[in-house]
């Protein structure tokens, strides 16, 4: 085979490609695009509806939404959590024709089938939305460590997990569990949890103390300036409660011009209060 035969057969052959920057390039500089196969990230969304398929021993259910859009095919995993009428409950609990809100994984390119990570009825999942939006109030049935169940003015009773982070109050100072006794007023302020109870995150004897305890979380504050004394300021908030601020170092020229009767919001530096009590404000701006 002569030098000039074997010169051409290696213009002619494939070149071998090589990657910049996550497109193929061969060795001749020729661009060739690389298809991603790389699939959408799944989404979670909550779906109501009505069951139409169930099987507790494929583990799978197909719903098909109020809005009238495609059915959709969900397999359950071990893990997935349920309730019905606030309690926990099994899959088997649920039947054909029920009307049930799910929270589900769903891939944006196959959006009629999903992973179910919760189910409960949908009477329950409305009421949890609304107790979760507002201050809840009503008489303890009984407190523990790990739940408050209550009794509305509706006659319902309503069960609130309770955690290691749970606020008590009562008559204005931290309390325990065991301090709510059966039958004593109660509010609480909870939100919806990943599994579909209701985690609560205050605790207390009446409505305006549990606001008042969630508020003092908040990063900012606006009420009343009522008094300046040194580097210390104390603030009426608009929801009643009288608290002390102390001045950020180096922030002090800023509230030169802050007197007493203005109407605020108070900027507070995130962090735990002083071993007054107090938090720390570094700023703040006019309020009508």
């Amino acid at each position: 085979m002569n030098a000039f035969f074997l010169l051409t057969l290696l213009c002619v052959a494939p070149q071998p490609l090589r990657e910049a920057g996550g497109v193929a390039v061969s060795a001749a500089g020729e661009v060739q695009q690389r298809t991603s196969t790389k699939r959408p990230a799944a989404q979670t969304r909550t779906v109501v509806g009505v069951i139409t398929a169930l099987s507790a021993e494929k583990n799978t259910l197909t719903l098909q939404p109020d809005n009238g859009t495609a059915s959709i095919a969900a397999t359950i995993p071990a893990d997935a959590a349920f309730t019905r009428k606030n309690e926990v409950a099994k899959l088997t609990d649920f039947a054909l024709k029920d009307h049930v809100s799910v929270r589900l994984s769903i891939r944006p390119d196959k959006p009629t089938e999903g992973v179910l990570k919760t189910l409960k009825d949908a009477d329950t999942a409305a009421e949890t939305k609304k107790t979760a939006t507002a201050i809840y109030t009503g008489t303890v049935i009984a407190s523990s460590l790990t739940n408050l169940d209550a009794k509305g003015a509706d006659g319902k009773t309503t069960r609130f997990r309770v955690s290691e982070k749970t606020i008590f109050l009562k008559n204005g100072k931290p309390a325990q569990p065991s301090d709510f006794l059966a039958d004593a007023p109660v509010a609480v302020i909870a939100r919806s949890s990943p599994s579909g109870s209701l985690l609560a995150s205050h605790i207390a004897d009446s409505a305006t103390a549990a606001e008042q305890a969630k508020n003092d979380s908040q990063s900012t504050w606006t009420g009343q300036l009522t008094e300046r004394k040194a580097n210390l300021l104390t603030l009426k908030r608009d929801d009643g409660a009288v608290r002390t601020l102390q001045i950020a170092d180096g922030s002090t020229a800023l509230f030169e011009k802050l007197t007493a009767g203005k109407k605020v919001h108070l900027h507070l530096i995130k962090g735990e209060a002083n071993k007054d009590g107090h938090r720390t404000t570094d700023k703040f701006t006019s309020a009508r």
